[in-house]
């Protein structure tokens, strides 16, 4: 798989609002595949048919329902078909079924499994930057965004050192555990 296979425009690009927190920015969550909900309303198949037919590597819509984000963006790629739900990745249209989160499957089952975020058990690694430096230098130069022009004094962030490994846990303000980027 790749990042344009789960990621959508939305999510990438934002929703045209402000958010208070960068969570509630978030178009694409694990349920939006695993458990999804899915729609054939007008202005979803509209978007998604024009999405799929962008892209001639994914098969085109004939009236199936495509799965939506929470925030209802179509993942044209996800297709209710018939009792199952199909996955088509978009950069070679390979169809990948998709098993649904299951509440019956024992290790979801177990005890304080509520207060886990599916990637804490599904996150194969995470970037841990160790080392880590911000540097001001007032002899610089740096361009600001905001007024649109160079400005005096830059930046710089540095690292002695970055790995990719298995992820530390632990715990946000709404009590579920989640993977976390350890630092220095």
């Amino acid at each position: 798989m790749d990042c344009i296979d789960c990621h959508t425009a939305v999510g990438l690009m934002g929703d045209g609002r402000v958010h208070d927190h960068m969570s509630d920015q978030v178009d694409i969550t694990c349920e939006a595949c695993h458990d999804p909900q899915f729609s054939t309303a007008d202005k979803v198949s509209a978007f998604a048919g024009r999405m799929a037919s962008l892209n001639q590597k994914v098969p085109s819509l004939n009236g199936e329902p495509v799965a939506i984000t929470r925030k209802g963006t179509p993942l044209y790629n996800v297709r209710k078909e018939g009792d199952r739900t199909v996955f088509y990745r978009k950069k070679d249209g390979v169809p990948i079924q998709i098993d649904s989160t299951s509440p019956e499957k024992p290790y979801h089952a177990l005890k304080g499994h509520d207060s886990l975020s599916c990637q804490a058990c599904h996150s194969l690694w995470i970037p841990q930057c160790f080392g880590c430096h911000l540097s001001y230098r007032e002899s610089g130069m740096q361009y600001d965004w905001i007024s649109d022009k160079k400005t005096p004094g830059s930046w710089e962030e540095t690292r002695s050192y970055l790995r990719f490994s298995k992820p530390a846990l632990g715990m946000r303000d709404n009590q579920i555990v989640y993977p976390i980027s350890p630092c220095q």
